[in-house]
């Protein structure tokens, strides 16, 4: 059976680069769907709510600390550091959004949209970027870049060489695609579709698929829709006689 790994154990991030600054909000996770796919769009953004009912207290606290100081390097490093130590306190992967105020489970999918989240809530303008099996956040300040490396407790990168071995180690050989808040949020769907077809869960891997698919058709995902669609149709065709 192929297996489909997203979200790898050990320190795999997703990278994701926005084209433009990504402002996540309530309208910035609604694409256009045709009537047929309301049932979908409303259990995502269902889900999305339970997303941000999580980290309801880091947003709060966030805005009130970007309220009353300069949004500079300084405050970066302490949103990283608060963040890694009250929210995203151990890795595991395929975690999912409510296993945030459990035990604060996370993966690279996970933590880079909660720093993606909290960043466009106080204004600072990111990239997500999504490598070949990785995810991370990077931001510019001035002249100045900085990667959130959210797998990696001195993931908080803002040394030029260090971005450049972080770039290296996750590229593969291969190139960085940038992709929106949105998209990032269709590769959460991804990664779970790919755990449920990892555990033989057919059907719950479609519902996933298809929540992907809507917002972010990319070629990864068309893959795993598509083996999930033949191995649908072979099973109807088992028990057709």
């Amino acid at each position: 059976m192929r297996r489909y790994l997203y979200s790898l154990a050990g320190m795999f991030l997703l990278i994701f680069s926005f084209r433009g600054f990504a402002q996540p909000s309530e309208s910035g996770v609604q694409p256009a769907f045709s009537d047929t796919e309301q049932h979908t769009r409303h259990a995502i953004l269902r889900e999305f709510h339970a997303f941000r009912q999580a980290i309801e207290g880091e947003r709060l606290y966030w805005e009130a600390q970007a309220s009353k100081r300069p949004v500079n390097k300084n405050l970066l490093y302490k949103l990283f550091r608060h963040t890694k130590k009250n929210l995203l306190k151990e890795y595991q992967a395929y975690s999912r959004w409510s296993d945030l105020p459990g035990n604060g489970a996370f993966d690279c999918v996970t933590g880079s949209m909660v720093y993606a989240y909290l960043l466009g809530k106080i204004g600072v303008p990111y990239e997500i970027m999504e490598a070949p099996h990785h995810v991370f956040v990077k931001v510019r300040l001035g002249n100045e870049e900085i990667v959130l490396e959210s797998t990696d407790e001195n993931g908080f990168l803002e040394f030029e060489q260090d971005i450049v071995e972080h770039a290296r180690f996750y590229a593969e050989g291969g190139q960085f695609t940038g992709i929106s808040f949105v998209q990032l949020i269709a590769l959460y769907y991804y990664n779970q579709a790919a755990h449920a077809f990892n555990r033989g869960q057919w059907e719950v891997a479609r519902r996933y698929i298809h929540e992907a698919d809507l917002l972010y058709s990319s070629a990864r995902i068309r893959e795993l829709k598509a083996e999930l669609e033949s191995r649908a149709q072979w099973m109807v065709a088992q028990f057709s006689f």
